[in-house]
């Protein structure tokens, strides 16, 4: 079967960054996780720059938070490693810089999926047939896979709850 157009561009377009679609890939791994890898807090102040090959540079806006990541720089690490698994990034690094860098305009800042609860008409449905569940414990997780498989859900560019389909 032949590539879709998509397809090939989007892998032409790596193959002018030469050995780099690696990294890039990674990159973009790191920077949708990076709160969850780092902490809110720490996220203010660092920030991933680049990826070359398995080493992370990472800038930092501190000199506080700087001397506070090199200390950390371990566990800084294994929480990485833990992300991404623990080939992707073998080292990292540290540099100050004065400002954090902006994020690329024009792509999409999705929010988190929004779920819709079913109608009042499919949980009592649920509902009923849960009854011929005897466990409590088995029902009630029956309950929760049920319940968020009959929602629907969204990904709502501003934040505000829609309509799913």
């Amino acid at each position: 079967m032949n590539p879709s157009p998509i397809r090939r561009a989007v892998l032409r377009a790596l193959g002018k960054f030469g050995g780099r679609s690696r990294d890039l890939k990674t990159g973009a791994a790191i920077q949708r996780s990076w709160k969850e890898i780092v902490g809110e807090l720490m996220s203010r102040y660092c920030h991933p720059l680049q990826v070359n090959g398995h080493r992370l540079s990472i800038g930092v806006t501190s000199p506080v938070w700087l001397a506070e990541v090199e200390f950390l720089k371990d566990t800084l690490l294994d929480n990485i490693q833990k992300a991404l698994g623990e080939k992707a990034i073998r080292e990292v690094s540290f540099c100050m810089i004065e400002e954090a860098p902006k994020p690329l305009a024009g792509l999409p800042q999705f929010e988190k999926p929004v779920f819709e609860e079913p109608s009042p008409e499919t949980s009592l449905r649920l509902e009923e047939a849960l009854t011929k569940i005897g466990d409590p414990d088995l029902r009630e997780q029956v309950r929760r896979v049920l319940k968020k498989s009959l929602s629907r859900y969204t990904h709502d560019r501003t934040g505000s709850p829609g309509k799913g389909t």
